[in-house]
């Protein structure tokens, strides 16, 4: 009677630590978030979409330079992103970004965008 008394618990302490370990991980992968922030200016140049805010994003890559992200012109559905923008920017809306890498350009490195939230 014992052995399944610790089996038992065994299994509940296994269950308690893979639930720790996914709350964990997933906040661990939450780290490419920008945070809130107001537009002050959107443009494009090459191809590429460049969404820059009115202070500094959370810069989770460490890239040179986090006053901007790109959009990559071979990002799917890249339109969509600059319409969201210039939606944010004009309605004077704050939105959140999505990094994941660095891009280079103008002598430095800049977040590459891959996702945009415009809130209410």
């Amino acid at each position: 009677m014992q052995h399944a008394a610790i089996s038992k618990s065994g299994k509940l302490l296994t269950l308690l630590f893979a639930t720790i370990i996914g709350c964990w991980s997933e906040a661990v992968s939450a780290a490419g978030g920008s945070g809130q922030r107001f537009l002050s200016r959107v443009f494009v140049e090459n191809g590429r979409v460049y969404i820059h805010a009115d202070g500094a994003w959370g810069n989770p890559d460490g890239c040179g330079v986090s006053t901007f992200g790109v959009v990559q012109p071979t990002t799917p559905s890249q339109e969509y992103f600059l319409s969201a923008a210039l939606t944010a920017l004009t309605a004077r809306k704050e939105i959140s970004l999505w990094f994941s890498g660095c891009a280079s350009g103008w002598g430095t490195t800049h977040p590459i965008i891959t996702r945009i939230d415009v809130f209410d």
